[in-house]
């Protein structure tokens, strides 16, 4: 089992990108969410951008990996077929972009905003949903 889960400590609604940032740093979401706020600018954070999340976590001084996927999202692999073809180093934390939903993956487990704690991959209810954008770290 992995230490993969969202660490929200704010009330009011939780983000996915918020989320996700939280559980692949294991910070709080509160942390999170003003990291997101000085790398976009905005008061306001909801939808987080592919570059938002890249920004941010190189500005926690992460080296991260970066995949893009065609613009037309019918040439997208989905969740299931990307896991398959593609998924080959477990000592690192994903952090993909399905579709404008932010999950994390790590090992065989997988977490979001919606269910703040690490469940088998086999669950994950995202397996037919579009891979838009993906950032990886090695988890240290």
């Amino acid at each position: 089992m992995t230490e993969l889960a969202v660490q929200h400590n704010y009330r009011g609604h939780l983000w996915c990108g918020i989320g996700a940032l939280s559980a692949a740093l294991r910070i709080p979401t509160s942390t999170a969410k003003d990291i997101i706020k000085n790398v976009s600018l905005r008061r306001y954070i909801k939808a987080v951008t592919y570059s938002e999340m890249a920004h941010a976590l190189s500005s926690m001084g992460v080296a991260t990996f970066r995949d893009y996927f065609p613009r037309n999202a019918s040439d997208c692999p989905t969740l299931n077929q990307w896991l398959e073809g593609n998924f080959r180093k477990w000592d690192r934390v994903y952090i993909v972009c399905i579709t404008g939903h932010w999950i994390v993956i790590k090992n065989d487990q997988w977490v979001d905003s919606m269910n703040q704690t690490a469940r088998d991959i086999s669950s994950c209810p995202y397996l037919r949903a579009k891979v838009r954008h993906i950032v990886s770290f090695d988890w240290s």
